[in-house]
């Protein structure tokens, strides 16, 4: 095979794809992956773009068994045409690549979701957030009390004790804590 020195993309797979098993999208899919080249072509193209031929040789399999399962897995939307390969030869080659990264393909009851990476990128920014608050809170609350001035009183009578705020805890796990649940409550409110 030529050596290829030159390739030009035309486009990034798309973010994630989330597929259940028992939705009709599957059905391609599924039928797509059932072989073992088609399992090993779309891995070898996962890890880096490669054309028919970089393919045939990395799964050691002739040319046109490769082209018959990209033309399957094309058609099924796993992978797609991504650019062009030059060899050295003056030979444009097309560059397959996957169509969305990564493809999830799940089995679950219906009443189960899977968290996305989206989702929990929210869930993780708000956490984030939380967090820069509760340190703030303890922050302010750690100032104002090195400001007051501490009184004593002494002479005959019981020992006043001033009763600790937020139950002897500092401010920021508290403010913490409260987010978290407030949140939380928000969550499974809208679910």
């Amino acid at each position: 095979m030529s050596r290829i020195f030159s390739f030009s993309t035309r486009e990034n797979p798309a973010e994630e794809q989330l597929i259940e098993i028992g939705d009709d999208a599957a059905d391609p899919v599924c039928e797509a992956l059932a072989s073992d080249t088609a399992r090993d072509v779309t891995a070898a193209i996962y890890q880096e773009p490669r054309t028919a031929s970089e393919l045939a040789d990395d799964v050691d399999t002739s040319l046109q068994n490769v082209q018959y399962h990209l033309g399957k897995l094309e058609t099924a939307g796993i992978i797609m045409d991504v650019g062009t390969a030059h060899a050295e030869s003056g030979n444009q080659m097309t560059l397959y690549g996957p169509t969305h990264d990564p493809l999830i393909l799940v089995a679950q009851s219906s009443e189960t979701k899977p968290m996305s990476s989206e989702q929990l990128k929210d869930v993780l920014g708000v956490v984030g957030i939380i967090g820069v608050l509760s340190l703030l809170a303890q922050w302010i609350v750690t100032r104002i009390r090195a400001t007051t001035v501490e009184v004593t009183f002494t002479g005959p009578g019981p020992e006043m004790n001033q009763p600790d705020p937020l139950w002897g805890l500092p401010a920021g796990l508290v403010v913490f804590a409260v987010g978290l649940i407030l949140v939380a409550g928000w969550a499974w409110y809208r679910t």
